[in-house]
């Protein structure tokens, strides 16, 4: 019974017991999608064939936990993959260490497109 009150209190505290926390996962996150969103940019294209998709981050079941839309000609493309890769490192390393799970639903990336210059998804309309 002690463990368990162990983890309870390490959970609800936001501590874990490898000393990497929800905190941090989430500044270290939070700051790695920001330097990675700064070096797309706008996305700025002028036809569909500079567009391109990312899959990013690390699903603790699998698979990617997100996307962004990018241009191969308003970008510097390895930067934007080194960016890239880090996110899912991040991820991964915080799912080993947090324990983490997630739901093992399929995510497909969403189809790119130009609007207004720029490469992205398309909005999605709900009635």
């Amino acid at each position: 019974m002690p463990g368990r009150l162990l983890v309870v209190a390490l959970a609800v505290s936001g501590c874990s017991l490898g000393g990497y926390s929800q905190a941090e996962y989430s500044r270290e996150a939070d700051a790695a999608r920001a330097e990675l969103e700064s070096a797309i940019g706008l996305a700025l294209a002028e036809d569909q064939s500079a567009c391109r998709v990312l899959s990013l981050g690390d699903r603790p079941c699998g698979g990617p936990a997100y996307f962004l839309a990018y241009s191969v000609t308003d970008a510097d493309t390895a930067r934007v993959q080194t960016l890239a890769a880090r996110t899912g490192e991040i991820d991964r390393r915080a799912n080993r260490a947090l324990g983490l799970v997630s739901t093992c639903e399929l995510r497909v990336a969403p189809p790119v497109e130009i609007r207004d210059g720029r490469c992205q998804f398309p909005v999605a309309v709900i009635d």
